[in-house]
């Protein structure tokens, strides 16, 4: 009995000083976004905030996540505006071209995540009091954001500049296993933000 009693005190022991450790490891491990970036309230909501992390996807197109605080419930623009709809554009200038990929479901504090895919290496997000579904960016501007750094990754323009070509994508499971840790690492974040 004594044996078994020292082994168990062991084994807790273990495990009492390894959960920590695999706790900061899981921590380091966390994949974070190739690039980020702001999106910025406008007068009509300036408590709001937002930021866009995007997920490079060399085989594909690129994993978009939008995170939002602070939204008022859209009716307080007015009893028209039913949704808060997200828009992808391809430039500041190309306002017109801009294509709605969904809609915030904001929950009661405000706090709302939204994931889409886009083609576009470069574009900006674009946060809207709307009406259901509009077909063109119509109604209330609540949150904007184009990255300030726009071009190739550093990786393709380092090869492009060395004349050679890009180094080819991750094949197919590095690509599944890199999208898992993403939405865990989203998760993890997502639950540590939440009101206690």
């Amino acid at each position: 009995m004594r044996k078994l009693l020292t082994a168990f005190t062991g084994v807790a022991m273990m495990a009492l000083f390894a959960t920590p450790l695999a706790a900061q490891e899981a921590e380091e491990e966390k994949p974070e976004p190739d690039r980020k970036f702001d999106l910025v309230a406008t007068e009509d909501v300036p408590d709001a905030e937002g930021e866009v992390w995007v997920f490079d996807n060399e085989m594909g197109e690129d994993r978009v996540v939008v995170k939002v605080k602070n939204l008022p419930d859209p009716a307080d623009f007015g009893e028209t505006t039913t949704d808060y709809t997200v828009w992808i554009v391809a430039d500041r200038d190309k306002l017109d071209e801009a294509r709605l990929v969904g809609t915030l479901d904001a929950d009661e504090t405000g706090h709302a995540k939204f994931e889409t895919t886009t083609p576009l290496d470069n574009f900006g997000v674009l946060v809207m009091g709307s009406e259901e579904a509009p077909e063109t960016v119509t109604g209330v501007a609540v949150l904007t954001g184009m990255p300030a750094n726009v071009g190739p990754p550093a990786v393709e323009q380092a090869a492009g500049e060395a004349g050679q070509a890009p180094a080819a994508g991750a094949d197919v499971e590095e690509a599944e296993e890199r999208r898992v840790g993403e939405r865990e690492a989203i998760e993890a974040e997502d639950q540590e933000q939440a009101p206690q």
